[in-house]
């Protein structure tokens, strides 16, 4: 079965978080860094747990919630890691690539909201 592209690219951002953050300075790995690699793992979950719901009308409201709780998880995600930016524990290259990941599965979200949000409503 073919992975949902919003499931794979937030798979594939919290790989590259994890890779960034084992290099960050040792007084921010306890906190931003686990708190990022936190964020990408819950985003990753929520969009799982979207995708295995089965395409019910009935299940319609769940998908929605979780794909909510995806957006939130990548709101925070994209400011733990400006932060990081400012602090100098990411360079402008690592903050660009995942500003680039992050704004795509943003759209994919939201697409996915739209979709889910305009399915059957009447």
């Amino acid at each position: 079965m073919k992975e949902p592209k919003a499931y794979v690219d937030s798979y594939q951002l919290s790989i590259h978080l994890f890779h960034r953050t084992k290099n960050f300075p040792k007084q921010l790995r306890p906190t931003l860094g686990r708190k990022i690699e936190e964020g990408a793992l819950n985003l990753t979950q929520y969009l799982r747990k979207t995708f295995v719901i089965p395409n019910k009308d009935e299940n319609r409201l769940q998908k929605i919630e979780f794909l909510k709780l995806a957006s939130l998880s990548l709101d925070d995600l994209k400011v733990l890691l400006q932060m990081s930016y400012d602090l100098q524990a990411i360079n402008v290259a690592s903050l660009s690539e995942t500003t680039i990941l992050t704004r795509e599965i943003g759209k994919e979200i939201g697409g996915l909201m739209k979709y889910y949000q305009g399915k059957n409503a009447k």
